[in-house]
């Protein structure tokens, strides 16, 4: 059997196909840019995601916030701060996780669809198009989000979307790259994500300041800041929307895919054809249904909030209360409701997509060992921009964050560029050693630094500039983990029947961390204790995550070493 793999407008051709041990045609080799090609549009979704939740979603439910304030105390600005301090990270957990919960039935859901899409354009394009051009409606949506509760559906339709698009990209490394190249294939999206990375934190760092708004001295001032934040949103949204699209229609001129058929097993079967349109059919009806339990658990969570003393006025944006007590109790309410709800869904998505670890054991362990990891870095991640604010005093706590951001992404450059290569001749687990020694070193030097900062030791901007060292260390463990992440989990996918299916099944392992580093990350930094001992409880459970992570990789026993 002969793959096609000419491409329009003098895309990559490959060179030279080679024979598996069966005698079929093997995957052909691929030039450097075909293997780029096929890595592009993984730069678009990291600069899509690392905009979003570094910078834009804590900065705009700041202003939304402020804004939520302003309408309900008028010209009275003596307690806004403390009114946004106390509800931020509640708020936060309520507008990220259902999108997040959206996502972990939608991502396996839209790959187990293209794993069986039959057509002249492929069983992958057609997803990655039509997911693309609905995200940027979201992406739209998001950006004239009149109050929370709006800003949050239109965050769920945009990860809908997006994990439309991204699950059947993501299969697109085992379909059409050989194993021999995949190592290499495996560094390129590595360094396509460290791009994708620098470039969302820093155009959206630059670009964002919610800092005029909450330093405003009187309520014209601060209408004025919040009007002209509202346009610096629809200008950080609208390059996202252009980002996408640019990366999305080259994904899709540039790689060029097979029409799907059925395995000659499968068609010679009787009764194949039936009983797989049966339990086809099952698992989509399965699928929408997790998708409609999810828009029933957005409405339990409001009914949750109200529970628990907090009003919810859709037409006047008012989510929250100045009382920290009822802050608290919010915050309980809500992410007892999701975590409920995410053992629920998550239960039900392993089942619906046949995730079976006793029958593919190394693939649940790495899907294991990404899902800790994860879990980590997501844990940090999600509250980056307010611990810059309130442990290290910072003024300007976007450019902050995305200064951070940028120097980590930096060095993981290194290590993801090397990596690759590395993890080839010396062995994949290696590198997650590696990155889970560097990233546990980090957690040691923050917590010591939150204290020396609190105990006046140390200077806010001596504290920032330790900081902004230790990403620099921390991104040299991130890009070791970077290099070898792919190629796990493409040395040991169960099935090339169901690529995309078992992708998003491994992409779960990015999703559920992180529902839960925001709703256990809320909960830690609600404790009533300084700054610097919630911080550092963060910082604590991100160690205990980390190795874990890096424990669990040598029970992969189809990688070696």
């Amino acid at each position: 059997m002969t793959l096609e793999q000419s491409m329009p407008g003098g895309a990559d051709i490959p060179d030279v196909l080679h024979a598996d041990k069966t005698g079929e045609a093997a995957l052909p080799r691929r030039s450097l840019w075909g293997l780029i090609s096929i890595g592009i549009f993984w730069l678009a979704l990291n600069f899509h995601w690392t905009a979003l939740l570094i910078v834009i979603l804590p900065s705009q439910v700041e202003a939304l916030l402020a804004h939520s304030y302003l309408q309900t105390h008028g010209t009275n600005l003596a307690g806004l701060a403390d009114f946004v301090n106390n509800n931020k990270a509640v708020t936060l957990a309520l507008v990220t996780s259902p999108g997040l919960l959206v996502a972990l039935v939608s991502n396996p859901l839209a790959g187990m669809l293209s794993d069986r899409t039959a057509g002249r354009w492929g069983r992958r394009r057609p997803y990655i198009l039509g997911g693309t051009l609905l995200n940027i409606v979201g992406l739209f949506l998001m950006a004239v989000a009149p109050n929370i509760i709006t800003l949050m559906l239109a965050l769920c339709l945009t990860q809908l979307a997006n994990n439309t698009a991204a699950a059947p990209f993501h299969a697109y490394l085992p379909d059409l790259v050989n194993e021999e190249q995949r190592g290499t294939a495996a560094g390129i999206m590595g360094l396509a994500q460290i791009v994708g990375i620098i470039l969302g934190a820093l155009v959206t760092g630059m670009l964002l300041s919610i800092d005029p708004v909450l330093k405003a001295q009187s309520s014209s001032a601060a209408n004025g800041a919040l009007s002209t934040y509202s346009t610096q949103l629809l200008i950080v949204y609208g390059i996202i929307a252009l980002v996408m699209f640019a990366l999305m229609l080259l994904t899709v001129l540039a790689v060029s895919e097979p029409p799907w058929q059925r395995s000659a097993a499968e068609a010679m079967a009787p009764g194949a054809s039936a009983g797989w349109l049966a339990r086809y059919r099952r698992q989509v009806g399965e699928g929408v249904l997790a998708l409609a339990l999810i828009v029933i658990v957005l409405v339990v969570s409001l009914l949750a909030l109200q529970a628990a003393g907090i009003t919810i006025d859709l037409n006047g944006a008012h989510l929250a209360h100045s009382d920290t007590q009822s802050a608290n109790n919010a915050n309980i309410a809500i992410n007892g409701v999701l975590l409920m709800v995410l053992l629920i869904v998550t239960i039900w998505a392993a089942r619906l997509f046949d995730f079976r670890p006793r029958r593919d054991p190394d693939f649940a362990w790495v899907a294991g060992t990404r899902l800790l990891m994860m879990l980590g870095i997501n844990t940090v991640q999600a509250f980056l921009q307010y611990y810059f604010h309130d442990v290290l005093g910072s003024q300007h706590q976007e450019t902050d964050a995305s200064n951070f951001v940028i120097i980590l992404t930096l060095t993981a450059a290194v290590t993801t560029f090397f990596g690759g290569w590395l993890s080839t001749r010396y062995g994949r687990k290696r590198m997650v050693y590696l990155s889970g020694g560097f990233m546990s070193a980090v957690a040691a030097i923050f917590i010591s630094l939150n204290f020396l900062v609190a105990g006046g030791v140390l200077s806010d901007a001596i504290g920032l500039f330790i900081a902004l060292g230790g990403g620099a260390v921390f991104g040299l463990g991130y890009g070791a983990y970077l290099s070898v992440d792919w190629a796990l989990v493409a040395d040991v996918l169960p099935s090339k029947e169901r690529y995309a299916r078992d992708m998003g099944i491994w992409n779960i392992a990015l999703t559920v961390p992180q529902v839960v580093a925001f709703v256990i990350g809320s909960l830690l930094l609600s404790i009533a204790a300084p700054a610097s001992v919630r911080y550092t409880l963060l910082f604590v459970v991100f160690v205990i995550y980390a190795v874990a992570g890096t424990v669990t990789v040598r029970y992969i026993k189809a990688v070696k070493r």
